[in-house]
């Protein structure tokens, strides 16, 4: 009867992932003021970095405690760097292989809580910063799977496992100077940023479609047990 149990719910999980595949996105953060709070810095050979400490707005996009609800005021602090040299073919300026942190800790009433933090091991391919050559935009982004590159942690959500994906997406704009259209010497570029975090499972919060499913199976096996109890 219990493995009978375990192989009912091992494939009504396996059935509520695949109708709920697609990652969500729990959290956002967009900058205060229009100064540019973020860096960059290529060295000309192999190393960048991507640093900043200031203030943002953040926002969780799934049901939360009440005090965490609504637009948080936010301190964004961000390590990551990469030894691998960066790539311009006169249209995209890339660089791949950042490892690092992301931490997003709470202001004012909320100091010092972990709303969010991200750490990214630069295993395969790693985070990648790729810039607009000549332009003024960016994007930094990673995500679980193939590897586990991104491993997230809150005070705020639970993040339930296994882990299907786990990603995030920063975009920048306004970079000053602008990135060289060609070659990729040694330079410095400040930006203002908003970026985007998702996971699949959801956290923070049961998935209706799976809790249903599991309600269901309990269910119907509570009847057939009580009716060979019965017969």
């Amino acid at each position: 009867m219990k493995n009978r149990i375990f192989a009912v719910l091992g494939s009504l999980a396996l059935f509520a992932s695949a109708i709920n595949a697609a990652p969500t996105t729990f959290a956002q953060f967009s900058q205060q003021d229009s100064n540019n709070g973020f860096t960059y810095s290529y060295n000309g050979t192999s190393t960048g970095t991507l640093s900043a400490n200031y203030f943002i707005d953040f926002k969780f996009l799934v049901p939360v405690a009440a005090q965490y609800s609504g637009t948080l005021s936010a301190q964004i602090i961000v390590n990551a760097t990469s030894n691998t040299a960066a790539s311009n073919n006169a249209a995209t300026w890339n660089e791949t292989g950042f490892f690092g942190t992301i931490q997003i800790l709470g202001t004012g009433a909320l100091t010092g809580v972990n709303l969010l933090t991200a750490n990214f091991t630069g295993g395969p391919g790693g985070a990648v910063f790729q810039a607009q050559s000549g332009g003024t935009s960016a994007t930094f982004s990673a995500s679980t799977p193939p590897a586990t590159e991104v491993v997230f942690s809150s005070a705020v959500l639970n993040f339930p496992t296994p882990i299907i994906t786990q990603a995030f997406a920063l975009s920048f704009s306004s970079a000053n100077p602008a990135f060289t259209a060609t070659g990729t010497g040694a330079n410095t570029e400040t930006m203002s940023a908003t970026g985007t975090f998702s996971a699949e499972p959801t956290p923070g919060v049961p998935e209706p479609a799976t809790m249903s499913l599991i309600g269901s199976a309990f269910l119907g096996l509570g009847i057939l047990g009580y009716r060979r109890k019965k017969a």
